[in-house]
């Protein structure tokens, strides 16, 4: 999982011409311990990244975060999503979580849910039965 950041002329490049490079970036690697305590958010984890640490030491790099099986478990994605994309905030130009069961399943469930709501007719792809 990853997020990474584009300004508006990366954005008009990419449109215009179906192409883009990214040159890698140094990294720089914050390994999480423990479980997060009820109620903190990932927002919150990358808030306080950002007031720990100076901005210097990740400006223009890829942060991969890292931690021990139970640790990167017990991050739903939801948080891994925001804080691999608010690591812009911090100075740096990506956000990189590592691939486990948990992304998998929830990969899993994503593609299963768009599968299921996949339009039948071209004419109306908006409409969409449940039973």
């Amino acid at each position: 999982m990853s997020g990474h950041a584009y300004g508006t002329k990366d954005a008009a490049s990419i449109w215009a011409t179906g192409r883009t490079w990214w040159q890698i970036p140094p990294i720089a690697k914050v390994t999480f311990t423990g479980v997060l305590p009820v109620g903190v958010t990932g927002k919150d984890v990358i808030v306080a990244l950002c007031g720990l640490f100076n901005s210097d030491d990740v400006l223009n790099h890829a942060i991969e975060f890292t931690g021990s099986e139970q640790t990167m478990r017990s991050l739903p994605i939801d948080d891994r999503l925001t804080i691999a994309n608010m690591t812009t905030e911090w100075g740096a130009l990506s956000g990189l979580f590592p691939i486990d069961s948990v992304l998998e399943s929830w990969l899993r469930y994503k593609a299963t849910t768009s599968a299921m709501f996949a339009p039948k007719n071209a004419k109306n792809p908006a409409s969409h039965t449940l039973v």
